[in-house]
């Protein structure tokens, strides 16, 4: 087994390496890779609902690669860890009234950062429970009873004890807080520590395309894992397709959030795609056929409707074309570099991605100039 985990490996750092003369075949799909970002190895999230925090953790890795060329693996657990302290405060507060479940958006990450910095995976596991693979089913469970449990005693008036408790749990599972570690021979606070990896969260913003609100301003995204009401900045369809393209050009990667329950996702396969209803009665995972063309009013009406919703979030690390120019998203996911034969990636056809996407993460400057100066950024 450890002799196929290393294979594995080795053709996702020659996929990396190699990429802009990588040719991918899947089925009758013959794709030419583009561009690519470096990145680090694919990582399995495990049975947890913290792909929020594996996805944006590969995409803030990639972001150290671009700004500082070191190379570093960050714990995700440790994301997850703060981020479920803030959830819990504000389900508390809220009275209940709020999501509490195990998933999350990419600015949760961001937040953590901002106020409790970052820390690298040999220092901080998040699996003191004892398994090797990520298993939270035990966690989830207890963290939902213990705190519809305050939230039902809150009518005889809280104690001020209740956010200790609930971090013990934490505690128990995730391994406790740390405030001093030692990483390359250099002496970090998680604070310190982000800061030298030159990450700023005021740097990132996250965008969206919905005309049920204005374009070129800020929202707050109605979405189940929104649950700290964050405003995504509102584009137009193509303006934002504009963005997508633009930044993969121009050497920086992307954080998705979208759906993957449409028939026609399948990562096994290694492909998404939106096929028209007359490709969809052939073989179209298999053979290249016509896939629809998705509009603005498309948009609207699947997530008005619930038939597109926010249930994974994944990394985009470039794209490929096929042989009408189509354009196929580079897609890094989270269910392990075993998890089917291109090592954990799958693409995603340009149709699929207009229709399927919630929102992205970039940097401002993976903005093109114009989309910047009209979003006030």
């Amino acid at each position: 087994m450890k002799n196929i985990h290393v294979l594995a490996m080795l053709m996702l750092i020659s996929l990396t390496a190699t990429a802009q003369d990588k040719n991918i075949t899947i089925g009758d799909y013959a794709l030419k890779i583009k561009e690519t970002v470096p990145v680090g190895p694919v990582k399995d999230q495990g049975r947890t609902g913290t792909c929020w925090s594996f996805a944006t953790t590969s995409f803030i890795e990639a972001e150290i690669m671009r700004l500082t060329k070191q190379k570093v693996d960050l714990s995700e657990m440790y994301f997850v860890r703060n981020a479920y302290e803030a959830k819990a405060d504000n389900y508390v507060r809220m009275h209940g009234k709020a999501n509490f479940g195990p998933g999350g958006q990419a600015h949760d990450v961001m937040q953590v950062i901002e106020t409790s910095g970052m820390a690298p995976e040999s220092v901080y596991g998040g699996r003191a429970y004892g398994y090797n693979e990520h298993n939270h089913s035990e966690l989830n469970n207890v963290l939902s009873h213990f705190a519809n449990g305050v939230v039902k005693s809150s009518s005889d008036g809280l104690t001020t004890v209740w956010p200790n408790a609930y971090n013990g749990i934490l505690d128990a599972y995730l391994g406790k807080e740390i405030s001093k570690f030692t990483y390359e021979d250099k002496t970090y606070s998680p604070e310190t520590f982000a800061d030298e990896m030159q990450i700023h969260p005021e740097d990132y913003v996250e965008l969206t395309s919905y005309n049920h609100k204005p374009f070129y301003a800020p929202f707050i995204l109605k979405v189940p894992d929104n649950w700290s009401f964050n405003q995504y900045y509102n584009l137009p369809l193509d303006v934002f397709m504009e963005v997508i393209n633009y930044a993969l050009d121009n050497g920086f990667s992307i954080c998705w959030d979208g759906d993957v329950s449409d028939k026609w996702f399948s990562h096994k396969d290694g492909l998404a795609i939106l096929p028209t209803e007359a490709a969809a009665k052939a073989s179209p995972l298999q053979t290249p056929g016509e896939e629809k063309n998705i509009t603005q009013n498309d948009r609207q009406s699947a997530y008005n409707s619930h038939s597109v919703t926010d249930d994974h979030l994944m990394h985009i690390t470039g794209y490929a074309r096929g042989k009408d120019g189509t354009i196929y998203y580079q897609v890094k996911n989270s269910w392990g570099d075993l998890s089917n034969s291109l090592g954990g990636y799958l693409y995603m056809s340009e149709p699929y991605f207009r229709m399927s996407t919630i929102a992205v993460m970039v940097h401002k400057d993976a903005i093109p100039d114009a989309t910047k100066e009209k979003l006030g950024l």
